[in-house]
C-alpha cells in the first residue's frame, strides 16, 4: 500500500496533468528546472504524511475490532453459561420423553459451536 500512496503523488504525474490542461486551452506555466527540488520534496512530504496517516488509521481500526470482538464475546458469555447450565440440568432431572431429550441435545450441540466462537473461562 505504501508504494502506491508514494507512486500516486510522485513529480512525473505534474506532465501529464500540464499536457491535459494546456489540450483544454488553458494557460499553464511550466514548472522551472529550479523549483523541481522543492516540488519532489514537497511530494516527499505528502507521500509520508499519506502513509503515516494510512499507517494510524489501519492501526485505530485493528484495534476498534478488537474491541468490538471482545466486548461481543465478554457479553455473549452469561447467556450462554445460562442455556449450557439449564440444558445440563434438565438432563440430571431425568424425566424427559424422547422428544425432549432430542431438544436438550440440540441446545448441547448449539451451545458447543457457540462456544467455540466465543470460548468460556
Amino acid at each position: 500500500m505504501e508504494e502506491i500512496v508514494g507512486k500516486s503523488l510522485d513529480a512525473n504525474a505534474l506532465l501529464p496533468w500540464t499536457k491535459a490542461r494546456m489540450l483544454a486551452g488553458e494557460t499553464v506555466v511550466m514548472p522551472t528546472v529550479d523549483i523541481l527540488p522543492d516540488l519532489l520534496r514537497f511530494n516527499e512530504a505528502i507521500d509520508q504524511v499519506m502513509t503515516e496517516s494510512l499507517a494510524r488509521f489501519t492501526q485505530k481500526f485493528t484495534h476498534s475490532g478488537g474491541l468490538f470482538v471482545g466486548t461481543l464475546v465478554n457479553d455473549f458469555r452469561d447467556p450462554l453459561a445460562a442455556v449450557h447450565d439449564s440444558a445440563h440440568e434438565l438432563l440430571m432431572r431425568g424425566r424427559l420423553d424422547d422428544e425432549q431429550v432430542k431438544q436438550v441435545s440440540r441446545i448441547e450441540t448449539s451451545w458447543t459451536r457457540a462456544c467455540r466462537l466465543c470460548p468460556l473461562p
